[in-house]
């Protein structure tokens, strides 16, 4: 009879346990899903984040090219052609002021 007891008691303790470690492993599952969630999340962001940052590039690229193109096409207004009548007075040698032609 306490060797029953005994048996029947060790059993029970057996179950106990592998009761407490298969709750274990369920909380460990829903720990991995929620990282796994957490995880999917996050790529979602960094691929839109890359998405933004690509488009920006490509933007600030177009818009240098735009000033480049303009920078080049442009002449500044204090520039005059060589050989132009206002390159070849100087209002300095003059008695008087001269205006610049344009």
């Amino acid at each position: 009879m306490a060797t029953n007891i005994f048996k029947l008691s060790r059993w029970e303790h057996v179950n106990e346990n592998l009761d407490l470690l298969f709750a274990r492993v369920a909380e460990l599952n829903r720990s991995q899903h929620r990282l796994e969630t957490n995880f999917d999340l996050n790529t979602k962001i960094m691929e839109q984040m890359l998405k933004g940052q690509q488009l920006l590039s490509k933007q600030m690229e177009v818009i240098g090219n735009a000033v480049a193109q303009l920078t080049l096409n442009q002449r500044p207004a204090h520039e005059e052609e060589p050989g132009s009548p206002a390159s070849s007075v100087n209002a300095w040698d003059s008695n008087f002021w001269q205006p610049r032609q344009r």
